[in-house]
Order: structure tokens, then sequence, then C-alpha cells
């Protein structure tokens, strides 16, 4: 068997953990069944993930690193907040309505780090990572340094929406009532914000 270099063996890993997750759910993301997966042997996987809780971490950054590329271009340099807010929760939604297996996957990997003591603090950087991606949008969007105390609690909204309006659409695939709901969401949350801000 050819060497791998250790860099795409760790990609091949993380992309094949994430077809089995689609395929199978969480429950039946064995190791065994991600090495096959990745044409890998057994004993690659243990070696280069010192165990899932490592592997489900790396599947999870793999995932924001996408949503981020896919996102830089919905919320353009430079558009304002409101193309901004648009562009972040219209993304989103996009995400989950191109790919449901996706979608519910990334749901199973956050419930499991809830339920797992061990990954506690894995569980905490999820939701981490999702606040993350706003401020960066946020930022690039307004070209300016926006104030914490407006900022933060637009931010914990727009989590909070998206897993409302994501996790309704995992269960009834109704994507209609999902974007109404975005777009009333937008707007109550934009007005709410304009209130906030300074004259």
């Amino acid at each position: 068997m050819p060497h791998v270099p250790a860099r795409e063996r760790r990609r091949q890993i993380v992309e094949a953990a994430i077809v089995v997750m689609r395929e199978a759910g969480l429950e039946g993301a064995s190791i065994r069944r991600i090495a096959k997966q990745a044409g890998a042997p057994l004993a690659s996987v243990h070696y280069t993930f010192e165990d899932k809780e490592a592997l489900f971490a790396a599947v999870y950054r793999h995932w924001v690193d996408l949503m981020t590329e896919q996102l830089s271009g919905q919320v353009p340099e430079g558009r304002g907040l409101e193309a901004c807010v648009r562009g972040l929760m219209t993304g989103f939604l996009d995400w989950v309505v191109g790919d449901r297996t996706l979608g519910i996957a990334q749901f199973e990997l956050m419930l499991w780090a809830a339920r797992t003591p061990s990954a506690s603090g894995f569980a905490a950087s999820i939701y981490q990572g999702y606040r993350d991606v706003c401020r960066l949008a946020l930022a690039r969007a307004t070209g300016e340094d926006l104030d914490p105390t407006q900022l933060d609690p637009l931010i914990e909204l727009l989590v909070a929406a998206l897993d409302g309006v994501v996790i309704r659409f995992l269960v009834d695939r109704d994507e209609q009532t999902a974007r109404r709901t975005v777009d009333r969401f937008i707007t109550l949350a934009l007005g709410r914000t304009e209130e906030a801000m300074p004259g």
C-alpha cells in the first residue's frame, strides 16, 4: 500500500467520517466503518486521531471552514448590516436545504457533544464557532468596529433563530415556511438593532 502523507490521510478520514455520519448517523459512525470508507488501515485512523472525540472535533472544524467559505460569497465586504444579516440567515438555511442529511449529522454531533461529559468543551466550541462565523461576516460587511454591546446580542439572536428554523425544517421539510420565518426574523431583528443604535 503506497504511503499517504499525514495531512492527506487526515483529510481522507475526516471526509470519510462525514460520509458515514450522513449515511448511518452518529451511532453508526464506528472507527472501523470510517476507516473502511476512507480506504485506510484501522491503525492509521487511531494513529491520526487520539480518539473519536478528536475525530469528531476535526469533522466539526471542517464544517465550519466550509460554512465560512460559502458565506463569504453571500456576505460581501462593505455591504452593510442588513445585507449581512440576510446573507447569514439565508446562507445557513441554504446550507441545510441543499443537503438535509448533512444538517441532521451536524445536529447529531452537537447533541452527542452535549451528552458526553468528556466532550463538554467541544460542545461549547460548536456554538463559539457559529458565533465566530457570524462575527467575522458582520465585521466584513459593515467595514467598521461594531460595539460588542450591540453586536453580541444580535449574534445570539441569529444563532438561536437559526437553530429553531433549521430544526423545524429538518423535521417537516417545509422550505417555504422556513424561508418565510427567516424573512420575518430578519425584519424583527434589524428593527430592534436599529432601535438600540445610538441616535
